[in-house]
């Protein structure tokens, strides 16, 4: 389904009953809705569950020089307002947590609970440029989803090679040993369909600059933090710094969780456990 707003179509995709108890998944930069087609039934089960592809990526259309967190938060008030019909408990991971935060201070009303994986909460303040850590992956992923796109290369192609790559720095394992298979397939789909302007407005910063990580988030938050030996991007000075403004945020922090905590083989199982238990309850 598609929903539209100023003339930008934002597509996603429904599953399970209609008067479900609604929870609405949020992926991450220059990924899909497609990450969250591995949810298992302990999850889906009689809820309804939809997963969003945000502007520039998958199946929504393209919106050059409105790659901005206000223009995310909002496209996803209108799926809730237009999809959903009213509130829902948001998952999201990275980018998604971070949108899924600003809803939730921004329209109050259609949030009744957060689910955070590893969000870039308090990277807003600078750009993740080129040499950073972060910004060594993503200048890397854009060079290699710009090349395939250019290239016409096939989804299927583009699942082989990531089999064989690794974005990360050092001596990370490939994605072929990190990833659940689904996870590899998902992300060849993402990278074949992002606008590579999207990863643009990551690496100059400019994405994130609006995060508001004082004002209230008037809901219960439950934030999955990766191993910062791992390259977690909400780090535990992150955490002191969230209970300064929102003590009521619970934190829990992963050790041996990279940040893609829900496509690794080694920690979906804790990731899944975690959240079967928040909506457990929370939706």
């Amino acid at each position: 389904m598609r929903v539209d707003r100023d003339g930008i179509g934002v597509y996603a995709d429904l599953a399970g009953p209609a008067d479900g108890r609604p929870v609405v998944f949020l992926h991450g930069a220059a990924s899909s809705g497609t990450v969250w087609d591995w949810l298992p039934p302990a999850v889906t089960a009689d809820r309804r569950i939809v997963k969003v592809d945000f502007r520039g990526h998958g199946r929504s259309d393209r919106a050059p020089d409105a790659y901005l967190l206000p223009d995310f938060a909002d496209d996803i008030a209108v799926v809730l307002r237009d999809i959903v019909g009213g509130p829902a408990t948001l998952v999201g991971h990275s980018l998604g947590g971070a949108v899924a935060w600003a809803v939730a201070q921004r329209h109050p009303d259609l949030v009744t609970a957060l689910l955070l994986g590893d969000p870039p909460l308090f990277r807003g303040s600078r750009a993740d440029d080129a040499s950073s850590p972060a910004g060594t992956v993503f200048a890397r992923i854009r060079s290699a989803a710009d090349q395939w796109q250019r290239e016409g290369v096939s989804i299927d192609e583009i699942s082989k090679r990531l089999a064989r790559t690794s974005f990360d720095p050092g001596s990370a394992p490939t994605m072929g040993v990190a990833y659940t298979g689904d996870a590899v397939e998902a992300t060849a789909f993402s990278l074949k369909h992002v606008d590579v302007r999207v990863i643009d407005a990551v690496l100059d910063g400019s994405m994130l600059a609006a995060l508001d990580t004082s004002a209230p988030v008037p809901v219960p938050v439950l934030l999955l933090a990766a191993d910062e030996a791992l390259g977690a991007v909400f780090t535990t000075a992150h955490a002191k710094q969230l209970a300064e403004d929102h003590p009521s945020a619970e934190v829990v922090h992963l050790t041996g969780a990279g940040h893609w905590i829900h496509l690794e083989r080694r920690t979906r199982p804790v990731f899944t456990r975690h959240l079967v238990d928040f909506l457990a309850r929370h939706s």
